[in-house]
């Protein structure tokens, strides 16, 4: 198990380097017993090197989902499961200190997650609806592959008590919702407005609102999924329209329960997190598109003297 977690490591959160995502076909795949159609890829990459460029908290991540649709488009469904998200997801947590977590830090986890989530409109409102199973600890093997990473690149190597006192070998069923309504600001302009409210429930159990922004008409008229960690919204394949899109948005949440903070390591969550997205999309041929945002996330735990900021990116392209 832990070989087969340390494969799907490989292609997940580097520390150090961008992941470029080539996209070799997004034709359809529907046999005639399947209606189903593969319509998209989503992507995106986020890590502190692209940001504030510190190596800690919410380190790296890395976000790779496939896309069916029913309906034959890459757009919000009609119904329930007229457009299913396979969603594949890594991600590494640190403390501030990689030689040693001390009682007033967070601790190390390294985390994989696979899941399923639907997306589609009622009366206009668009409903995104899933489960993950996450797993964190060694068997993982992404303290494994953070530590190979750092040594590749010459950077601090992880302590022992860092890598043997992780969060250890867990499954958590995770389930996850969001709801939200798009509004057009301007008659002339193609400026939206998006205010969404999202509940979690398992490895983390928080409820929070927000509201996204967009000015441009690149990757309109599709469905997105949101990152976990960035609230950065993942577009589940190309739009038709070609140009920029600048995007914007905030959210507050309150974190109820958290299984990054396990009592025995003394560190106390903040119940309270906000945080802060801006990025600008390039969509600039046929299946060709770039992105790059940031995002600035507020202390997670009691004694986190400070936010930190991420930076996300993307590169899709067919040939």
């Amino acid at each position: 198990m832990r070989g087969i977690f340390a494969v799907t490591a490989c292609v997940a959160s580097l520390n150090f380097a961008p992941v470029l995502a080539l996209d070799y076909d997004t034709g359809a795949v529907a046999q005639s017993s399947n209606p189903y159609e593969f319509v998209g890829i989503g992507r995106i990459f986020s890590n502190d090197k692209f940001g504030d460029n510190d190596d800690r908290w919410r380190t790296g991540s890395y976000n790779l989902s496939f896309a069916f649709s029913n309906e034959g488009d890459n757009d919000y469904g009609s119904d329930p499961l007229d457009l299913v998200e396979f969603r594949f997801r890594s991600e590494i947590i640190a403390p501030r200190n990689l030689k040693r977590a001390g009682s007033d830090d967070r601790i190390y986890v390294g985390q994989l997650s696979f899941g399923a989530h639907t997306h589609y409109e009622v009366e206009r409102y668009e409903v995104s609806l899933g489960a993950d199973m996450i797993f964190t600890g060694p068997q993982t093997g992404m303290s494994d592959f953070h530590q190979k990473t750092h040594e590749a690149f010459s950077a601090p190597s992880l302590g022992d008590s860092v890598i043997d006192n992780q969060l250890g070998d867990h499954i958590f069923p995770t389930i996850t919702a969001e709801i939200g309504k798009e509004y057009q600001l301007s008659r002339t302009a193609p400026v939206t407005m998006r205010p969404f409210a999202e509940a979690i429930v398992g490895v983390e159990s928080l409820a929070r609102v927000g509201v996204d922004f967009n000015y441009g008409v690149a990757g309109r008229d599709i469905a997105y999924s949101r990152d976990s960690a960035t609230g950065q919204r993942i577009p589940l394949g190309y739009g038709d329209n070609l140009g920029l899109t600048w995007n914007a948005g905030f959210d507050y949440a309150n974190v109820i329960d958290s299984a990054y903070f396990p009592s025995y390591f003394d560190s106390e969550m903040e119940n309270d997190r906000f945080r802060a997205r801006a990025g600008v999309n390039w969509h600039f041929g046929d299946r060709m598109a770039v992105y790059y945002g940031v995002t600035y996330l507020s202390e997670e735990y009691v004694g986190q003297e400070e936010g930190q900021v991420l930076g996300s990116f993307r590169l899709n392209f067919t040939y």
